[in-house]
């Protein structure tokens, strides 16, 4: 949660008391959001983007955001793929790097496409259920991956500490 401060500054609650304590004088934009004044409101639109003065940025941007969205379903689809496909890659380990797939394909799917049209548009346009579930899915798919490379560090351990008893099936 942030407090947007009257030059555009985004700070944490925390931060921000810490400056009311110092400094009874700061002057707040607005706490909520909906309440700002015309001369704020004309004073924020004539400010430069720099995304929307240049066009050629912005084609450089959907490139690099296309490029990641195909190689990254491409090649986390792959990964699946054959991890499923052969017999003999049904481990543990390869089990757990297809979690990360998954969740990679989560990820790309969810984020990458809404982060740079958010950005360039400067509003959300998709509706409230993609509004909801973006971030969710954004927050699932970095449990899921924090959660399987914690697993997989204890898969490694327990083979190293015990290495004669059985793997994990």
């Amino acid at each position: 949660m942030s407090i947007h401060i009257a030059n555009g500054f985004h700070m944490s609650n925390y931060a921000a008391m810490a400056v009311l304590m110092q400094n009874f004088t700061v002057e707040w934009q607005n706490l909520s959001g909906n309440d700002s004044s015309p001369e704020e409101d004309e004073y924020y639109d004539q400010q430069i983007d720099v995304f929307s003065s240049l066009p050629g940025l912005k084609a450089i941007f959907y490139a690099i955001y296309i490029s990641i969205f195909s190689i990254g379903i491409c090649g986390n689809v792959l990964v699946c793929y054959v991890v499923f496909r052969n017999k003999s890659m049904h481990t543990v380990t390869n089990f757990f790097i297809t979690n990360l797939a998954l969740s990679d394909i989560l990820l790309c799917t969810f984020a990458v496409p809404f982060t740079p049209l958010y950005m360039f548009m400067s509003e959300w346009v998709f509706g409230s259920v993609l509004c909801h579930l973006v971030p969710y899915a954004q927050g699932v798919s970095v449990y899921i991956s924090a959660f399987t490379l914690m697993s997989i560090a204890i898969d490694r351990f327990f083979v190293i500490i015990y290495p004669f008893k059985p793997r994990l099936r």
